[in-house]
């Protein structure tokens, strides 16, 4: 099996964690030409230069893992309308056309609303499981994209699925879950997780700004220079929900 070495490519070692370095590792040891298509994929960098690509990079890629597993017939409910489940929410967009986003904050389902769901649901006044019932007639959703990380929300997942459907997490989870895993036998559920990334998955996410299907900037609540970096993590520390993606401008 032939390996290129990481260092044909170009990173400046300061510049990488360790998990970046071991995962261009993992991806070198499973296509040879990993370093090849790295060059190549310079192209689109240059094509990226020209629209805001912040939000996209680093939030909006997370579903493309499994995006062949939307069909065009498929129910999809995204749980959680912040910046990850608002890119969800536009990944599937690509795919289908009945997807309904869940949150408890008004102002994250009016962004949801304006990026095309075909159906909101405040899950802090209404029951989400009432209104799955009548929209999808008792069937559960196909797919269900939890994008909180919360164990509510993944067991909500679970709640309103369909028979047989295809449950992605994309939101990092920092508590622990617990909850009788026979449902998932009973209903065969299908769990994927998503997190990496390829080249392949960054040019489709570029592709939907610069055609201008989508404006990532909506969600954006605000944009910091480099020398008031600390207020904007002060900023999101004390986050009550009705900030969404804050960026950081470096350089001119």
């Amino acid at each position: 099996m032939q390996i290129n070495r990481i260092s044909n490519i170009n990173f400046r070692e300061n510049t990488l964690s360790r998990e970046m370095r071991s995962e261009n590792a993992i991806l070198m040891l499973r296509d040879p030409n990993a370093s090849i298509k790295f060059q190549q994929s310079q192209e689109y960098a240059k094509k990226a230069d020209s629209i805001d690509t912040n939000p996209i990079v680093a939030l909006g890629y997370k579903l493309y893992r499994t995006f062949n597993m939307i069909k065009e017939t498929d129910n999809v409910l995204v749980i959680g309308a912040g910046p990850i489940g608002l890119f969800a929410l536009l990944a599937a967009k690509q795919k289908c056309n009945k997807i309904v986003v869940a949150d408890i904050l008004d102002n994250r389902l009016q962004l949801a609303t304006e990026y095309g769901a075909d159906a909101v649901v405040n899950t802090k006044t209404q029951s989400l499981e009432e209104f799955t019932n009548e929209f999808t007639n008792g069937n559960g959703f196909d797919v269900c994209i939890e994008a909180c990380g919360a164990p509510e929300t993944f067991l909500g997942c679970i709640d309103n699925a369909a028979f047989a459907a295809n449950i992605i997490l994309i939101g990092n989870g920092k508590r622990e879950t617990n909850f009788v895993h026979s449902i998932i036998l009973k209903k065969e559920l299908n769990i994927h997780g998503s997190r990496n990334a390829l080249k392949d998955d960054f040019i489709n996410l570029i592709d939907i700004v610069a055609n201008k299907k989508a404006d990532p900037m909506k969600m954006v609540s605000g944009v910091y220079e480099m020398n008031d970096a600390l207020d904007a993590f002060k900023a999101l520390a004390n986050n009550d929900g009705t900030l969404a993606k804050l960026l950081i401008k470096i350089g001119d």
